[in-house]
């Protein structure tokens, strides 16, 4: 083996055993986007609030990620000052579920609905039977009928 293969194969293997940590390091633009301003009455996020509350706000997340705390540590100490409402979505438990899966559910009742409407629309057009010229037939008796009763009533209007 060659001293430059060698090199690779040590480098590699120490990525392979950091990735882990690297992977989980948390990035303060990660929490500022999960989080929103109580500075801005809760309309922005962290990242886009303009107040000097959330540029506090900011630089506390700034301390707590350079200090090494997890994403999850960090946001769980915003809630516990703020309440869940400082959270930019809501946590997938409890009452909260209904928010993330009422939208899905919503949306497959709207295909079923249309779905029935298509259907019942091919179903009414089945209403005909017989073969083309019967039906035909059936259509021109019925429009010599109709043109009959148009000339009865000129006649009437010009009398």
């Amino acid at each position: 083996m060659s001293a430059s293969f060698k090199t690779f194969l040590a480098v590699l293997g120490l990525v392979i055993t950091l990735w882990p940590f690297l992977a989980s390091a948390v990035t303060v633009t990660e929490v500022e986007d999960s989080l929103m301003s109580p500075g801005c009455n809760y309309k922005f996020t962290l990242t886009n609030c303009p107040s000097s509350f959330a540029e506090e706000m900011r630089a506390e997340i700034r301390t707590r990620v350079a200090a090494g705390e997890t994403k999850e540590g960090i946001i769980s100490y915003f809630v516990g000052q703020y309440g869940e409402r400082v959270l930019a979505a809501p946590p997938k438990k409890g009452f909260n579920l209904l928010g993330w899966a009422l939208p899905f559910i919503g949306l497959g009742l709207g295909i079923g609905a249309v779905g029935l409407v298509i259907y019942s629309w091919t179903r009414r057009g089945r209403g005909a039977t017989g073969t083309a010229s019967e039906i035909t037939t059936a259509a021109t008796e019925q429009d010599d009928k109709y043109a009959k009763r148009l000339e009865k009533e000129i006649e009437e209007y010009e009398e």
